[in-house]
């Protein structure tokens, strides 16, 4: 190529990357004060919105709030400057409670005040209209929250001015579950100079409490808020100054945003109640004292239509359930469900008792949502009922009836038309009974439901659609569950009063009060005499009396004046409420009279009521115009109009009830339309792009992961006769560049291809597939869900159109679900939008369609005219949708999206972009060439073929090398094992490789006998290798941690290799050696909370099969009145032979049997096959290979929990005895006993560990077992850290009254401090000891002592052994003690000895979402005793070798067994005899042992299963010989063990003093090597968890870097199992970077010390003496040394000493330091960590030093790009081990390992882990590297020195 025309060439690739460069798309923000000064309108608008808030300061904001006899009085006052020097517009926002009415606004500028005019809504309506045409927001009033109004306005002020906002509001305060609420919403955004709230209550009963708080109150800002509480007055203030109210010193964020709340009552006097009589206007207020509970008749009608589906009929079930349970005896109750039909529980009422009540509960938790919405024909069964059950006299005279309708739609089945279905129901109920409606959600029709309530002496209630959805529900129950009184009327002199307000009200219930207002007509106050009837529980009502008046001035003689005539005003407001009401349900005169009447009172008051508005006049503008704002009352039905079209945020509370919307949404579908959903602005986005069909729009295009989407458009067959041709997208196609995916997804099929592999699917088909880098779910005929690692997942729909349709086909939807892994220059027509948009909404005016308004946006730096409209997503609902409400850009999205929408078109479906030549990627330099036209034109349409040819050449040759610094390289296995054949031999390399496509698992059977109560599992597996080679083939199962493995075999080629169990110290030696060659020796891990994992592998020649069979044995335990057999399951392919098979025998006879699956699916349930004959079951499993494909499991495959339960028929008496072989087992569970009282005190952990989900947890569980207290039951709450604190001082007895109460206090726990387990549970033996002592409890009753705590003593008494004596000596065998350890850090060993010696359990609670259900299941089980001190006794001269035959309780559910061996086989002197202590008197029964004859009950069984008698003996000898062992002293514990290990080495169980050895068969090249199969204790199983994570991936996933001792790093691979390990050696003084994210800004830096004392020519050991620790972004530094830790934050510097025992906590740091010398440190969202101090050096060595030890615990939020010496194995590290042999040193294999492309020598070594035992550590095995860690780490070690500690 000539040099001209590489010239050539140079040019024109710089003209076209000039040519294309585009400003669309810019995002162009300036100052209001740079805004062109002839700019108007929209211009003007746009100014507003950018008020540059730092230039206006809030110079005082003042709350002052009068409450006067209920009716309060709030005026709202802010004063703001204009700091600028040009005139900016300033904002004033309030937000006031619905209930209450605007009576004045005001603005003073310079002078001059402006005042709102309340008018006449129609007369306003003008005004309000032309604000409106011309583009002004006109509305100054809008829906906030449930409760509250936004009332917002804003103003232009002149530079270096002030304004002055005065807003005032009136309401009347409405008592509710026995209190009134202040409610007061302060948000000032900044800190104010002068900020009060002051708040004035006078009411002249008497006050009997006053409560303030707020959500924003911190322990800081708590004693700000004052508080004086006279008799008849109180005062409270909040007056924090402006350094208190910061968030943090020096910023302007304020901590004041949120509610200040004040609730109070007053004191009642019995009679007539209160009246007070103030300028001619009386209020009578009455809530009279003491009065019985009426019973109530309750119908609840609930709507189960398929608008109810999900989390509605979730929460309406859970909220039906509560309500069930408060029910009082004497109401009586029924259920009716409806859709399009309509279902009873029963056919009439039914009395709430606790049977039925629980039968109730049980049906109510199966309503299911289905059908329509028939609310007419649902409603009027209700009222017939009622009405049949009070005809048939089957309801207590004196009651209420009252039917509680919820319902989330319209009426769509039935009767549909609104006024009908009012009167049919007005009709039906003909003032009978009280109707209450609840309208859940926001598509139900609110005023139909209000208007129906108030015709029939009820009222209407919205449920918001949250998470507390169920707490509404209850919340409402509450307020009408206990009616007082019916018919109350209210009479007064006739002739003494006038336009009294309602004085007629059908009831009254406890905790509300009845408001009557009136006019006198004289002052003849001597002849006011008042009477108030009504029906009450027991007789009528009827009380009378003269009015006492109340003298105000002497009352409150230092206010001469409260507020204006406040009686008259409360009459005033209290009927035009009530006139308002009228209004809806009078006949058409009365509504009219009403209207006019609420209208009139409302302009003569200054209310501001839906009827009237409050127009504020702005002042003038430059530009002459004074612009009206209008203030409007919002009526319920306008408040859900507004929420519909903008969805209403209750972030504090509700999270999204879709789980897929917590995140933003971006997707395209139908004719196409494209939304952007917007969950963090509760709004979306949305434009349609029109063009002819088979063009192909890049959607989305990241090169930098390389994602690229692109879709085809179609038409319809032919053109439809309005002429309009819909086009939809029927054609994507995806490329995934870095991982090597394309996939084609048409209307017809799903194309994928990855590494030369093609697999093709049908939409017909039900398919999975799961790959490491992608994962593929087809669900049938309509979704297929992609997901791509480490980058996005989508969800394409398939829409299927009857085939014969004449115009419409086929087409697809695609949806983007999760895209933040995608780079920030993600783009095309879906991509852009990816990383967010800004955007504002103004001038909403009225469009061209009903409905649907316009408005105006900005956004990008443009100015759009959009429609609010709704578009379709289809999810959820295929067929037919969901609205999503929007804002519609016109012009195929012009504007919104960068360019238009023709620069997306690319010319095939898998066409991607370098980035080079993506239009989009580069912008025509406009500031340089200002008189060119920024035009994005396509260089591509410009240039011919053969240039861009050329072009594309140039690119290549001239673009720069690529660079793989810091690049992990992954190589092959094959290429591996090429290139290294000669070195290590490539068997072993096969080994680690297992291909399981070679490998044909073609039979599975589980196969379990159950004779009573003992199981004997068999599994078995067999498998082939397929190929022409050996190759490892692997067998896995989970098993039952409380089974004893008995025996395990492998037949290979004929030949069996059987396990041995042996003594574990003897099978050590061999463990340690298959160790030291570098073999994983240990077979079983923890699996989950109740599994054990047993998994080995062995070398299978080539087409040869090979046979597992494990077999294991456990008792079964009755629990909940059951036994379970679990069998855990995981097909990873479809094989030709796969049972599960249960044979169950029970001579006492079988009550039950139930099988479920956790995998089941409609098609597998026929499956299960079950027989039952009296004293024995069969249960089989068996699907086919084309069955064990299951839809719903992951893979695709069965996966899961096979579960069977049953229980045996039992009688009264002594029990169930059987022989056999010489053994005998008891059976205990006598059914039909009385439970016996308990006494229990719960004392609960609150230390600092406990904080967030834990004590959350808890305090749920606590309130829920707090429920299910008997009233028999006598209880005590303690909680404690490193103090105690009571609910009460003593045990109360569980009334509902003191339930409520305990609850109340229970949900106030709150964490803090340390944890002294010692004092608190002494203080609870204490409790029951006095209660005992002054005979406050039953005689016959069982005390308990429930223990819940977190973590170790670590305050007062800290040593476990000490306090367990301590315990054991109080409680002196007299009370049971139950240990709940909650969490991984509990020592729960600890827990179980303490329980054990006092007669209780301990138990393990998980971390998890379920640890409420935990903490419930297990009080379950111990909640109902039946028996105390059980004995079972037998002829001395009968046995011997007695399990454990006395026992302290016997719980309802469980059962005692007992087994021993008979000296001989004279059954006639056998005889049994049972006593216990129950709850009614002693028991005491005794008898004959009737020995059951095995070969009569089961003659076609000659042999079941060995002498079960004898080996379920053996397995109970053994648990409870480990147990003894716990507990005993050391000769009796070396006893017990000696038993317990000759037991189960004759009877062949593994158990945790045994091991299973089974050794493999030899290989080619390697000898038999041992592997060894252990019993895990608890504690081994919690230890593992603690290292693993019990359910946590992404903490397997990772690694975990420490570094202690000479320096020893190791980096543990929990999910290898494995871990490295190195060492560095430098010289003291040295300085390491360990850790360094430069996104976070996250840094760790050491420093080496060494011996105090250097000795030449000798070993001299260094250590870390000193870390510093940075976090830029948190503004956090530690220093850390072995002397003291400084701890810099927030400007405060605190120092803290390593003798101390202390936390320190904020928003984004928690540090806890014990005197363990153990620095625990969580930086928010960002890493764990630990240090450790090594102390105590003995004296002798005075070379030696302290030195400290760094553990990391929680690295995964750190970015991708963290590194150091530790932080670059964060995110792990893949390596292969080959060619183990003999080391250097005995018993250290040496090895090759593979890692980061290169080729290293390993050694198999031990290093101490000191994270969990600071003296002496734990040993860690781990493959060490040499040369201080060259070839593992990047570089070399001195690449990692810095040269400051705090070196970034």
């Amino acid at each position: 190529m000539s040099g001209l025309s590489c010239i050539r060439l140079l040019l024109l690739l710089w003209g076209c990357l000039w040519l294309t460069s585009p400003t669309s798309g810019a995002l162009v923000i300036f100052e209001d004060t740079e805004a062109p000064e002839e700019m108007t309108g929209a211009g003007k608008l746009l100014q507003k919105r950018s008020t540059n808030e730092a230039m206006v300061e809030v110079h005082s904001v003042t709350v002052d709030c009068t409450v006067t006899s209920r009716f309060a009085h709030t005026v709202m006052t802010s004063v703001a400057l204009n700091k600028a020097s040009t005139s900016k517009e300033i904002f004033f926002e309030v937000e006031l409670p619905k209930t209450a009415f605007i009576t004045n606004f005001s603005m003073e500028i310079e002078g001059k005040v402006y005042v709102g005019a309340v008018k006449e809504k129609e007369k306003a309506k003008k005004q309000y209209e032309k604000a409106v045409s011309t583009g002004q927001t006109a509305g100054l009033v809008k829906a906030s929250g449930r409760n509250m109004e936004k009332f917002s306005v804003s103003v232009n002020i002149a530079a270096e001015s002030n304004v002055t906002f005065i807003l005032t509001y009136e309401e009347l305060l409405q008592r509710k579950l026995g209190e009134y609420e202040i409610l007061i919403r302060v948000k000032p955004k900044s800190v104010v100079q002068q900020f009060q709230i002051l708040t004035n209550i006078f009411e002249p009963q008497g006050l009997s409490h006053v409560d303030a708080q707020a959500t924003f109150l911190s322990n800081e800002l708590l004693p700000l808020v004052e508080k004086k509480v006279q008799d008849q007055k109180a005062q409270i203030s909040f007056s924090p100054t402006m350094e208190q109210q910061r968030k943090c010193p020096g910023c302007d964020g304020t901590l004041i945003d949120g509610d200040f709340i004040i609730k109070y009552d007053v004191k009642r006097p019995e009679g007539v109640g209160e009246i007070q009589i103030v300028n001619g206007y009386f209020v009578h207020f009455f809530a009279p004292q003491g009065l019985s509970r009426m019973a109530k008749n309750v119908v609840f009608v609930i709507d189960r239509s398929g608008s109810m589906q999900g989390r509605k009929m979730a929460q309406t079930r859970d909220a039906l359930v509560t309500i069930l349970e408060d029910l009082h005896e004497d109401d009586h109750f029924a259920l009716l469900q409806f859709d399009t039909t309509v279902l009873s529980w029963k056919k009439s009422l039914t009395k709430a008792t606790k049977d039925n009540v629980t039968e109730a509960k049980a049906y109510a938790r199966q309503i299911r949502d289905n059908g329509g919405t028939d609310i007419n024909t649902a409603v009027l069964q209700a009222i017939d009922m009622l009405i049949r059950d009070r005809q048939a006299n089957r309801l207590p005279e004196r009651s209420i009836d009252m039917i509680i309708l919820l319902t989330d739609g319209m009426p769509n089945s039935g009767e549909s038309h609104i006024p009908k279905i009012q009167e049919n129901v007005r009709s039906a109920i003909g003032g009978n009974m009280s109707l209450f409606c609840l309208g859940f959600g926001n598509d139900v029709d609110y005023n139909f439901l209000d208007v129906m309530s108030k015709q029939n002496k009820g009222l209407a209630r919205r449920i918001f659609e949250a998470s507390d959805a169920t707490l509404q529900l209850q919340g409402f129950y509450d307020e009408v569950s206990s009616p007082l009184l019916l018919e109350v009327d209210f009479q007064y002199p006739d002739n003494g009063v006038d336009y009294v307000t309602t004085s007629y009200f059908p009831q009254l219930f406890n905790g509300s009060e009845i408001v009557v207002a009136g006019q006198l007509m004289d002052n003849d106050l001597n002849n006011f005499l008042v009477n108030v009837l009504g029906q009450g529980f027991e007789e009528n009502f009827n009380v009378q009396g003269q009015a006492n008046v109340v003298d105000w001035n002497a009352m409150y003689p230092n206010e001469s004046y409260i507020f204006g005539d406040f009686t008259e005003r409360l009459w005033a407001y209290l009927t035009i409420q009530q006139l308002l009401e009228k209004s809806k349900t009078g006949t058409s005169d009365e509504k009219v009279n009403a209207t006019a009447k609420a209208l009139e009172m409302s302009l003569q008051y200054s209310f501001v009521t839906p009827l009237t508005s409050m127009v504020v006049t702005k002042p003038e503008t430059e530009d002459g115009t004074d612009s009206p704002l209008i203030a409007d009352k919002l009526t319920e039905a306008q408040r859900q109009q507004s929420e519909r079209l903008r969805p209403m945020s209750y972030s504090q509370i509700t999270p999204s009830s879709v789980q897929y919307s917590r995140n933003p949404v971006y997707l395209v579908d139908g004719d196409p339309h494209f939304i952007i959903e917007l969950p963090g602005r509760n709004d979306s986005l949305c434009f349609n792009i029109n063009n002819v069909p088979g063009t192909i729009f890049n959607l989305v295009r990241d090169p930098e992961s390389g994602v690229f989407v692109n879709g085809q458009i179609i038409g319809d067959k032919k053109i439809p006769p309005n002429g309009k041709i819909n086009t939809y997208f029927w054609r994507f196609g995806i490329v995934h560049q870095t991982l090597g995916v394309r996939m084609q997804v048409t209307t017809q099929y799903i194309l994928i291809s990855q590494d030369d592999k093609e697999v093709k699917l049908l939409w017909t088909d039900a398919g999975s597939l799961k790959g490491p880098n992608v994962d593929v779910l087809v669900t049938k005929d309509r979704s297929l869900t992609v997901t791509l690692k480490g980058s996005v997942k989508f969800v394409i729909l398939l829409h299927k159109v009857w085939k014969k349709h004449p115009y419409h086909r086929d087409y697809l939807g695609f949806y983007t679900l999760d895209t933040h892994l995608l780079s920030p220059s993600v783009h095309g027509l879906l991509g852009q939008f990816y990383h967010g948009i800004e955007y504002e909404v103004t001038d909403l005016r009225p469009g061209k369609s009903a409905g649907k308004p316009d408005a105006t946006m900005f956004a990008k730096g443009q100015e759009l005219n959009v429609t609010r409209g709704w578009q379709r997503d289809y999810r959820r609902d295929v067929k037919n949708g969901e609205n999503v409400p929007c804002w519609f850009i016109h012009n195929d999205g012009l504007g919104l999206i960068d360019g238009a929408a023709t620069d997306y078109i690319v010319s095939s479906l898998f066409t991607t972009f370098t980035g080079r030549f993506d239009p989009t990627c580069f912008e025509f330099p406009t500031h340089l060439f200002p008189a060119i036209p920024a035009k994005r034109t396509s260089c591509f349409l410009l240039i011919p073929m053969m240039w861009l040819v050329l072009l594309l050449w140039i690119c290549v040759c001239i673009s720069p090398p690529t660079q793989v610094q810091g690049a992990l390289v992954v190589s092959r296995r094959d290429g591996l094992r090429q290139d290294t054949r000669e070195v290590t031999g490539p068997r072993s390399i096969k080994k680690r490789s297992i291909n399981r496509e070679n490998v044909e698992v073609y039979s599975v059977r589980f196969a379990c006998t159950v004779t009573s109560r003992f199981a004997r599992t068999v599994m078995t597996s067999k498998a082939l290798n397929k190929v022409n080679a050996s190759q490892e083939i692997g067998f896995e199962m989970e098993l039952p941690k409380t089974a004893f493995i008995t025996n395990f075999s492998m037949e290979i080629d004929g030949r069996i290799y059987a396990g041995e169990v042996k003594e574990k110290e003897k099978a050590k030696k061999q463990y340690e050696k298959a160790v030291s060659k570098g073999q994983s020796a240990g077979l079983v891990k923890v699996s989950g909370r109740k599994m054990e994992k047993f998994s080995m592998s062995v070398n299978v020649a080539a087409g040869s099969s090979v046979t597992f069979v494990l077999i294991y044995e456990e008792l079964l335990q009755r629990t909940l009145g059951q036994y379970e057999i679990l069998t855990r399951v995981k097909v990873e392919k479809p094989m030709e032979e796969f049972q599960i098979a249960a044979d169950i025998y029970e001579p006492q006879g079988i009550a039950f049997v139930e099988a479920t699956a956790t995998f089941l699916t409609n098609e597998l349930q026929p499956l299960i096959e079950k027989t039952i004959t009296g004293t024995k079951a069969y249960i089989s499993f068996s699907p086919t290979a084309e069955q064990q494909r299951c839809p719903h499991c992951p893979q695709d495959l069965i996966d899961g929990d096979f579960i069977i339960k049953y229980d045996v028929k039992r009688e009264k008496g002594f029990g169930e005895i059987q022989v056999v072989n010489g053994y005998f087992v008891h059976f205990f569970s006598p059914p039909d006993l009385a439970r016996v009282p308990k006494n229990v005190v719960f004392v609960i952990d609150k230390s600092g560990s406990m904080e967030g989900t834990k004590i959350v947890q808890t305090r749920d569980a606590m309130v829920s077992i707090l429920k299910d207290l008997h009233e028999d039951d006598h209880f005590g709450i303690i909680q404690f850290d490193n103090y105690i604190s009571n609910w009460k001082g003593h045990l109360t007895r569980a009334t509902k009254e003191n339930v409520s109460a305990a609850s109340r206090y229970v949900r106030e726990i709150t964490t803090d401090s340390a944890t002294d387990i010692h004092a608190a549970v002494l203080h609870a033996v204490s409790m029951l000891k006095r209660l005992r002592q002054n005979n406050n409890v039953p005689e016959r009753s069982v005390d308990m002592i429930i223990l819940l705590t977190d973590g170790n003593p670590n305050s007062g008494e800290t040593d476990t052994k000490k306090i367990q004596e301590n315990v054991r000596l109080a409680t002196a065998g007299n009370m049971s003690l139950f240990c709940l350890g909650f969490g991984n850090d509990v020592d729960y060993s600890f827990l179980d000895v303490l329980s054990r010696e006092n007669k209780g359990i301990a138990r393990r609670i998980f971390e998890g979402s379920d640890a409420v259900v935990q903490l419930k299941g297990f009080y379950e089980e111990v909640s109902s005793p039946l028996l105390s001190e059980v004995d079972l006794r037998y002829p001395d001269n009968a046995v011997s070798f007695l399990t454990k035959n006395q026992y302290s309780r016997l719980f309802s559910g469980s059962e005692i067994v007992v087994a021993g061996q008979l000296n001989e086989n004279d059954m006639d002197n056998f005889l049994v005899e049972v006593s216990g202590q129950g709850a009614e008197g002693d028991l005491h029964e005794q008898g004959k042992a009737d020995v059951v004859s095995w070969d009569v009950v089961y003659p076609e069984k000659e042999y079941i299963f060995g002498g079960f008698t004898e080996r379920l003996w053996a397995y109970l000898t053994i648990q409870q010989l480990l147990e003894k062992s716990d507990i005993s002293t050391q000769q009796e514990k070396d006893e017990a063990i000696a038993k317990a290990l000759n037991i189960s080495l004759q009877y062949s169980f593994v158990t945790p003093l045994t091991s299973m050895v089974v050794i493999k068969p030899e290989t080619e090249d390697t000898e038999g090597s041992p592997f060894i199969a252990d019993k895990l204790t608890e504690d081994q199983r919690q230890q593992a968890e603690r290292r693993q994570g019990i359910s946590s991936p992404a903490a397997i996933a990772q690694g975990l870097g420490n570094v202690d001792g000479d320096p020893h790093f190791i980096i543990e691979l929990p999910d290898q199992d494995d871990a490295l390990c190195f060492n560095i050696n430098d010289k003291p003084g040295t300085i390491y970077n360990l850790v360094r994210d430069q996104k976070s800004g996250f840094v760790v830096n050491g420093q080496i010390i060494g011996k105090k004392k250097f000795t030449p020519h000798a070993k001299n050991n260094t250590y870390f003496g000193h870390f510093a620790i940075t976090h830029k972004k948190l503004g956090v530094k530690l220093d850390v040394s072995t002397d003291n830790i400084l701890v810099f934050h927030d400007g405060k510097h605190v120092r803290l000493q390593w003798s101390d025992t202390t936390s320190m906590k904020d928003d984004v740091l928690d540090i806890r330091l014990t005197n363990s010398c153990s620095l625990t440190v969580t930086l928010w969202h960002s890493v764990k960590f630990m240090i450790i101090r090594h102390t105590k050096i003995w004296k002798k060595y005075h070379d030696q030093q302290d030195y400290l030890g760094f553990y990391t615990l929680d690295s995964h939020h750190l970015s991708s790009s963290v590194h150091g010496l530790i932080g670059q194995f964060y995110h792990g590290v893949e390596f292969e081990l080959t060619n183990l042999h003999p080391g250097e040193v005995e018993e250290k294999s040496n090895a090759i390992m593979y890692i980061k492309g290169q080729t290293i020598n390993v050694t198999r070594h031990w290093e101490k882990d000191f994270s969990r035992d600071v003296k002496t550590g734990k040993n860690v095995l781990c493959w060490f590297v040499n040369d201080d860690g060259n070839g593992l780490i990047d570089g070399a070690a001195s690449d990692y020195t810095v040269p400051d500690l705090f070196t970034f």
